[in-house]
């Protein structure tokens, strides 16, 4: 079976941990980051999805997307956020997101979301 990896970026370090460590839970291999400008230097190949915050510190969601988007363009981008407007979605499809869910998180339901959004488990690598 095949392991996925996600990078979680989220700066409020409760929140990432807990993020983190449900993810773990369900199967999945997880690097998490604290601003955007960590997430750039912990993204790899091998990351299959990335969970963003939009306000962070240093490079903002938005920004972080864009940047991830030139490297990685197929790579399912999901957004979460507090300020859960649809002007803010609208600007963050323009950026390249996948998704968007809004904060504080059911993590059952982002867990199944982020199951949707990648290739069946059972796939060859």
């Amino acid at each position: 079976m095949r392991k996925f990896c996600i990078l979680v970026v989220e700066d409020h370090a409760v929140t990432r941990k807990n993020i983190g460590r449900v993810l773990q839970l369900e199967g999945f291999d997880v690097l998490a980051a604290a601003t955007g400008k960590e997430a750039l230097t912990l993204f790899t190949p091998d990351v299959n999805l990335v969970l963003t915050d939009v306000l962070m510190p240093e490079i903002e969601g938005g920004e972080l997307i864009t940047r991830l988007r030139q490297v990685a363009p197929h790579i399912p981008i999901i957004v979460m956020t507090a300020m859960g407007t649809g002007e803010l979605w609208k600007d963050m499809q323009r950026c390249g997101a996948t998704d968007f869910i809004v904060k504080p998180l059911d993590l059952s339901s982002l867990v199944a979301r982020i199951r949707t959004l990648l290739p069946a488990e059972n796939a060859e690598n």
